[in-house]
């Protein structure tokens, strides 16, 4: 049975994770009033109002959703008692392999 504590940092995750989708991931500042930005999307050079994409990512947005969903259905799973350890680490190792397949592949 998953413990209390467990269950609230899961549920932090998750909602980290889909604060993450909205804003900035880290921002460092550059010469002048430039900022380089870590985002949803990828990385982006910010001057003022305009925002410049340097390069696009595909893995951070696939790892920031598995992250929440992950963490979702393991809070939902265990608490609904339905879930067997089998089931749940085969669960893992497919997200995992897929997760790899995509970065890779992109």
């Amino acid at each position: 049975m998953i413990q209390r504590i467990q269950t609230l940092w899961l549920l932090l995750s998750a909602i980290v994770s889909i604060y993450l989708v909205k804003g900035p991931i880290m921002k460092f500042k550059a010469a002048g009033e430039e900022f380089y930005t870590i985002g949803f999307t990828g990385v982006a050079l910010q001057n003022g109002d305009k925002i410049e994409l340097l390069k696009s990512s595909v893995a951070i947005p696939v790892v920031i959703v598995l992250i929440a969903v992950i963490s979702l259905i393991t809070v939902f799973l265990f608490r609904a008692g339905q879930c067997n350890c089998k089931s749940y680490y085969r669960l893992k190792i497919k997200v995992y392999w897929s997760t790899v397949f995509i970065i890779f592949k992109a």
